[in-house]
């Protein structure tokens, strides 16, 4: 089972927010549950990565945090996807992984996605770096 989180604790700063953002697989948190990144950048690229393979039976694909060196890597067989939780400090260290039907995946970066987009317009943070960009790759996603 997989759940992208974030928390509603934005620090903003030159027009970008920082905040608690974090995968649970299997009931495990990944990087870990205080983990703090640029979400509207990450989820951009994460979306982008599932636009570009969409249309492939079988695909690679990397779903990278911001900072520091964590990544998800996904296999999408057929309408299955394989995700594999990677810490690649000195060596790579498998965290979790888990096997989830692709829609399953879309679905929750749709959820994510519009809540956290929800989120920041309710905070009314004024001009935000990639905001419009998610706002149009979310758009592009939902017709999947």
């Amino acid at each position: 089972m997989l759940k992208i989180l974030f928390l509603d604790d934005f620090y903003y700063a030159n027009e970008t927010i920082d905040v608690t953002f974090y995968l649970e697989v299997n009931g495990r948190s990944f990087p870990d549950d205080q983990w703090t990144d640029f979400a509207i950048i990450v989820l951009n690229y994460w979306i982008s990565s599932i636009l570009e393979v969409h249309q492939n039976e079988n695909a690679n694909f990397v779903l990278r945090f911001m900072d520091g060196p964590y990544y998800v890597n996904c296999c999408k067989q057929g309408n299955g996807v394989q995700m594999t939780c990677i810490e690649d400090k000195k060596r790579k260290i498998t965290i979790c992984e888990c096997k989830l039907e692709y829609n399953e995946l879309v679905h929750e970066l749709i959820d994510v996605s519009s809540k956290i987009i929800h989120s920041i317009e309710r905070h009314d943070f004024g001009e935000l770096r990639g905001l419009d960009d998610l706002k149009k790759s979310l758009k592009l996603l939902k017709t999947l």
